[in-house]
């Protein structure tokens, strides 16, 4: 006689259930991993989206800096980005650019101002040195990114650029001299 004969009923099953079990624990093992790795995945995502909206803010601050800055002043430029370089846009960034500087300084032309342009003599630029804050903000609504960027900016200014939009009561600026 074979010992299968002599097993009790009720143990017959045991293997089976035993299975089970270990199929159902291999699921929720299967099933968490899955979760915690889509979650990764969007987390490395966002990270991406954010950080080409800083990118774009950067690149709109610059194209207006470069372009006429002083005859956007209290206005907001609307610039258009395209980071790939594919012929679409991806970014719209909306640059604030103030009415006043945050703080003017008078240079002396005779000792070195740091606007120089070669062999210490003084740049077309002028006697005035203007620090600016431009505020950028970029909304993706694709992606949902978003970003705030604060940049400052110093522009030397000529005494014509200077008196035309800066000088005044306007602005209430207390001029620096060094």
């Amino acid at each position: 006689m074979s010992t299968h004969m002599n097993l009790p009923r009720r143990q017959r099953g045991a293997v089976l259930i035993i299975a089970l079990i270990m199929i159902v624990l291999i699921s929720l093992v299967v099933v968490g991993a899955f979760n915690l790795s889509t979650g990764n995945l969007k987390a490395v995502g966002n990270v991406q989206y954010r950080s080409e909206s800083v990118t774009a803010a950067n690149s709109a601050i610059e194209s207006v800096i470069s372009g006429t800055f002083l005859g956007a002043l209290n206005t907001t430029a609307l610039v258009n980005v395209d980071l790939d370089k594919d012929g679409t846009n991806e970014y719209q960034v909306s640059v604030a650019i103030p009415r006043c500087p945050v703080r003017v300084a008078r240079v002396s032309l005779d000792a070195p101002s740091g606007y120089e342009t070669t062999g210490g003599v003084a740049s077309a630029a002028g006697t005035y040195v203007t620090d600016w804050e431009l505020v950028a903000t970029v909304s993706d609504v694709a992606t949902g990114a978003n970003a705030v960027v604060r940049e400052g900016v110093r522009l030397p200014m000529g005494e014509w650029d200077y008196q035309s939009n800066v000088a005044g009561p306007t602005c209430g600026l207390t001029l620096i001299t060094s």
